[in-house]
């Protein structure tokens, strides 16, 4: 990148900003406007669902279910300018992470994706179409979207400017901004690689009509293949409670039909999965077994416990499985990185208890099958709306 182009990102940066109250009636509006315009559109973005969720999620009557949760929190602004680091593989991250920036009452810098996503260009057209109306004239100077591919200059320059980060990446995308120099009262975000998994009873599974089976499954299917099983939040590791192991291969026959008559085929993708496992097969037990039922679908069977913190390299339909008796079981293949629960057929709070009584240090989303994406203020353990907020007492 040259230095004139370097030069013009950083002046983006004011030097003063006002910060907001948190939840501004003005920002909900906002918001709330940018949902009905995406939905305007939705009848030619139905390939899009991370877009059309995103669109729910702004609604104003859904943010102000958020609002209320903060009535008690004093009387709260944001922290000024906030750097927005949002990951390239996700391509609506970075209009959650702007809203979480705008309902802290926070100037933004927004990096956005390097890869060209549709979803992305559709959600900053429609961003910079609200931003011209007049009512909204006061929001124009908090939102500032940047792109720019790997630089440490710029992102250190940047760094030292803001008053809070939030980080989405990758775990050395963390670590190179860890190292960068930042404001002696800088609030930092970091969310690094994350994994996730799914229990299902498949005793409690196999009882359902078929109708309701197909709806299941097809929330799966969101869970994982909206993004390519690219989100923390989608999962990757499924426990299966059941006595017989036929009822697992029962279940992907099922879930297969799902899969193909929902998914677009890219061979690409496949080869990348060949390649993938590959590439891994040595860290893998012998007695694991490994299934390539379909191009869209590939599985690995865990026999015995081993290290499963990093899967980054298996995604777009690729499965570890493990066969469980009791609920306790999974205690053993669960860590720091993972983020999110999603099950079917097991008592939520039966899983709080194992996570309690086996000293589990991670697990931070404990959602029904379906809820995979749906995103709140509360992200990976953090509170985005007080972290990036400061409490003003006056008394």
């Amino acid at each position: 990148m040259s230095e004139k182009l370097d030069k013009k990102i950083l002046k983006k940066i004011p030097n003063k900003i006002i910060p907001l109250k948190i939840f501004d009636k003005n920002i909900i509006n906002f918001l709330d406007e940018l949902s009905k315009k995406i939905f305007l559109i939705s009848d030619k973005l139905k390939k899009y669902p991370d877009l059309i969720s995103f669109a729910f999620w702004c609604r104003k009557k859904n943010i102000l279910k958020f609002s209320n949760f903060y009535k008690s929190s004093g009387y709260r602004l944001g922290r000024g300018r906030v750097l927005h680091i949002t990951p390239s593989n996700v391509p609506v991250n970075f209009a959650f992470s702007l809203a979480f920036g705008l309902l802290s009452g926070n100037y933004n810098i927004v990096r956005l994706p390097t890869t060209n996503f549709e979803q992305t260009k559709y959600i900053t057209q429609i961003i910079y179409k609200c931003l011209k109306k007049k009512k909204f004239k006061k929001i124009r100077p908090l939102i500032k979207f940047i792109k720019y591919e790997r630089n440490i200059n710029i992102s250190k320059k940047l760094s030292s400017e803001v008053e809070a980060r939030i980080i989405w990446g990758g775990d050395s995308t963390v670590e190179l901004f860890k190292s960068f120099k930042t404001k002696p009262r800088c609030t930092d975000l970091f969310f690094p690689d994350r994994n996730s998994c799914s229990i299902i009873n498949l005793e409690k599974f196999n009882k359902l009509k078929d109708d309701i089976i197909n709806s299941l499954l097809l929330k799966f299917y969101n869970d994982i293949y909206t993004m390519d099983q690219n989100a923390c939040s989608s999962p990757k590791l499924i426990f299966f409670l059941t006595k017989k192991k036929e009822n697992i291969y029962l279940f992907w026959k099922k879930f297969q039909t799902v899969v193909d008559r929902n998914y677009d085929f890219d061979l690409s993708i496949v080869n990348q999965k060949i390649l993938n496992l590959s590439k891994n097969i040595l860290k893998f037990s012998k007695k694991n077994n490994f299934f390539f039922d379909n191009f869209n679908l590939a599985r690995i069977e865990i026999k015995k416990k081993f290290n499963l913190e990093n899967l980054n390299d298996f995604n777009s339909g690729f499965f570890f499985e493990k066969k469980i008796n009791h609920l306790s079981e999974i205690s053993d293949f669960i860590d720091s990185k993972t983020q999110t629960i999603t099950y079917y057929g097991v008592n939520k709070k039966n899983i709080l208890n194992t996570i309690e009584e086996k000293g589990v240090l991670g697990i931070d989303r404990i959602v029904p099958i379906g809820q995979a994406f749906d995103i709140t203020p509360t992200w990976d353990g953090y509170d985005t709306i007080l972290h990036l907020s400061r409490v003003v007492k006056n008394n």
